[in-house]
């Protein structure tokens, strides 16, 4: 399930999603790699703009990170390890 706009996942999601990836991962005997990112004042900017300013900001910064981890490690998804998403998108 994902935010509607933003389009990343929802924090219920998340959880499910890094607890099923942590244990597949267990079973397989395979490294898993976990970034969070911080999105540096963005309380600011929702107190400054409102909360749909930070929505489209949020869902660009989705966009962006996903943009690049698939082109940096395009390598793990032909080996089928995969990069997980941030989004649907």
């Amino acid at each position: 399930m994902t935010d509607y706009l933003s389009s990343s996942c929802k924090r219920s999601t998340f959880i499910s999603s890094a607890i099923q990836m942590l244990n597949e991962s267990r079973d397989i005997d395979r490294d898993l790699s976990l970034a969070l990112i911080d999105v540096d004042q963005f309380r600011n900017l929702n107190e400054a703009h409102g909360e749909a300013a930070g929505d489209q900001v949020l869902g660009e910064v989705v966009r962006i990170c996903d943009a690049i981890l698939k082109e940096a490690f395009p390598e793990l998804e032909r080996e089928g390890v995969g990069v997980a998403p941030l989004s649907d998108g």
